[in-house]
């Protein structure tokens, strides 16, 4: 999720967004529950907060419906093409910011 604040962002804001996104929400379900307006609200720092609010939420939709859970230790036996392929399958999400979540996860 930090990644996907940090797209066209400088650092201080992704975590300015960040800091604010996790104050507000006590965890990623209640991200994914929250008005979206709540999220934007949230996230603005970020900049382009409308989109990034879709995509944050959206993904973690995504990833409990895969998963069955809000929990992507899913990768870990994935190879890493295929850990590639299963991130960039998120709306929103591409090449650089799933390099990004395999190189720092």
């Amino acid at each position: 999720m930090l990644t996907i604040l940090s797209q066209n962002t400088s650092d201080t804001n992704r975590d300015r967004a960040y800091a604010a996104l996790r104050s507000r929400f006590p965890d990623w379900a209640a991200v994914l529950n929250a008005p979206r307006e709540e999220v934007e609200e949230a996230i603005r720092p970020a900049g382009l907060w409308q989109q990034k609010a879709r995509v944050l939420q959206e993904t973690l939709a995504s990833i409990l419906e895969d998963q069955g859970e809000l929990d992507l230790s899913v990768l870990d036996e994935m190879s890493n093409d295929e850990a590639l392929d299963y991130l960039t399958g998120f709306r929103g999400v591409g090449i650089k910011t799933a390099a990004c979540v395999l190189c720092f996860a």
